[in-house]
């Protein structure tokens, strides 16, 4: 028998990933990222021209037209933020820059600050979808425009007032740094930085996450369960009215021959 152990080489991983393998799917990240932000920002400004064009009468293209614009905000930061790393590491290659910092803050930041504001107007775009088939004489009472703007008002606000004092909560400076030999702008987390993350995280986590997550699947159920019972409804109908229809006939064959 073979009492041999294997031995987890942590250094050869290391070197591995650090080496050409790693530099290969990097690149190959940051071009999958350049061209799914590029196909997002023309597909976005589309909608939004179409959305545009209809005006913001309904409350339903309303929603559509936030969501692309948070939408193309997506795109616009992660493209640049991308394109930030990307020429950092190809020309410059420094472990810190200015372009990485203001890259690391477009990615990091903005870029997640727009997508929670598009997964919240998604959960308005799925109830309102769900209040269409389930009510969908009093729909337009229900969800009026004027509500919409509320909801959307009020959910986006959340987003900006909580990354706004996650960056306004971390110490920006420009330092000398000694191995570029150059002076850097840099951030750097703070004491209220980490106080402010910590309720974020666990509001974002526990609450909206969660909470979000519960709305989407609830309408969608709902909406399913819906469109199939008045689709049974509606194939039992034409199999009823079939049923009549052929009595008709019979009924006119009848009174003809006799």
């Amino acid at each position: 028998m073979n009492n041999s152990t294997y031995v987890f080489d942590k250094g050869a991983c290391q070197a591995l990933l650090e080496g050409e393998v790693f530099d290969i799917l990097r690149v190959v990240n940051y071009v999958c990222v350049i061209v799914t932000s590029l196909a997002g920002i023309v597909g976005n400004i589309l909608n939004i021209v179409i959305f545009r064009r209809q005006g913001f009468r309904d409350g339903t293209v309303l929603s559509l037209l936030c969501l692309s614009v948070t939408d193309l905000m997506c795109s616009l930061t992660s493209l640049v933020g991308t394109l930030g790393f990307l020429i950092n590491w190809v020309q410059v290659r420094r472990h810190h820059s200015t372009l990485k910092t203001i890259s690391s803050i477009l990615m990091g930041f903005l870029r997640t600050g727009f997508s929670q504001m598009s997964m919240f107007t998604t959960v308005i775009l799925s109830l309102e979808r769900c209040l269409c088939v389930v009510k969908p004489l009093t729909f337009k009472k229900l969800l009026t425009r004027r509500r919409t703007v509320i909801m959307l008002v009020l959910g986006h606000l959340e987003t900006i007032v909580t990354y706004f004092l996650l960056l306004g909560s971390c110490r920006y400076s420009w330092t000398f740094d000694p191995s570029a030999n150059a002076t850097i702008f840099k951030r750097s987390d703070t004491k209220a930085y980490k106080e402010v993350l910590k309720v974020h995280s666990n509001l974002n986590g526990l609450v909206v996450t969660l909470t979000v997550v519960t709305v989407i699947i609830f309408t969608s159920c709902v909406t399913i369960f819906s469109l199939k019972r008045a689709s049974r409804f509606r194939l039992s109908a034409q199999s009823n009215w079939a049923q009549v229809k052929v009595h008709i006939m019979s009924f006119v064959q009848f009174r003809v021959k006799y």
